[in-house]
């Protein structure tokens, strides 16, 4: 897999240096840098994410507005057009 990342010129510098002293890429160095971040982490951290997720889609769906048209997006998208319009005229 691919990733971008934008790093400060002296950061890249700095990488480029240690690949040369190294030996190793620099993939390879910025990988080893995450892993050591990321062991670093409690276990708990890394799946709380998907608890929250989890948590949160146990209610999904739950709740009726009432509304029929309450899902239709183009629906809605009107309605804030329009309100967003009028703000400037109210005073």
């Amino acid at each position: 897999m691919s990733i971008t990342l934008n790093l400060p010129a002296e950061l890249v510098e700095q990488l480029k240096r240690l690949s040369d002293l190294t030996g190793e890429t620099k993939e390879e160095i910025v990988s080893r840098g995450i892993q050591r971040e990321i062991a670093r982490l409690p276990s708990s951290a890394m799946s709380r994410g998907r608890q929250d997720l989890s948590q949160l889609l146990q209610y999904a769906g739950s709740i009726d507005s009432g509304d029929a048209g309450s899902g239709d997006n183009s629906g809605i998208d009107s309605d804030l057009i329009a309100s967003f319009s009028n703000q400037g005229q109210r005073n």
